[in-house]
């Protein structure tokens, strides 16, 4: 990730903002770029080149290298779906959450829990304090996603 991509990510974005205002005849506050196919079609780049990109912008974003745009995601890896915002939105802040527990979830159901699992194999006599760990945890991250969602 280097200066050079950030940059050119967002020159990129500003072509598609570009390019949909002339198109509707309004500035638009948001772009759904989509997955990585769709993104690099947008950006006029291959769908590697575009995760490459996009991952500068979040550096960049997140180093404060001079942001133009909010990006967000949903989803990870292969399904994610990404969106560049103008400025502080809403809906910004309510992806950018989502994928805070999207990637705590995906942590704890492929590394914490199974690892837990093998201690509880290894030593049975642990296995009521890792059955309770796995539960608080698990309670904690169903909390909070009803929480985000408004369901509490």
């Amino acid at each position: 990730m280097s200066w050079e991509d950030y940059r050119e990510g967002r020159d990129r974005l500003d072509t598609i903002f570009k390019r949909i205002e002339k198109r509707d005849g309004r500035k638009p506050l948001s772009v759904k770029l989509g997955d990585n196919h769709n993104a690099g079609y947008a950006m006029d780049v291959s769908s590697y080149r575009a995760s490459a990109l996009m991952q500068s912008l979040l550096v960049g974003q997140r180093d404060l290298w001079d942001p133009k745009y909010v990006i967000s995601r949903k989803g990870r890896t292969q399904g994610t779906i990404w969106y560049a915002d103008r400025g502080g939105r809403p809906e910004s802040v309510h992806r950018l959450a989502g994928t805070v527990l999207d990637d705590m979830q995906v942590k704890f159901d492929r590394a914490f829990a199974p690892d837990l699992r093998v201690v509880k194999v290894m030593n049975p006599k642990l296995a009521k304090e890792v059955d309770h760990l796995l539960r608080v945890i698990g309670n904690g991250l169903a909390a909070m996603r009803a929480e985000l969602n408004g369901k509490a």
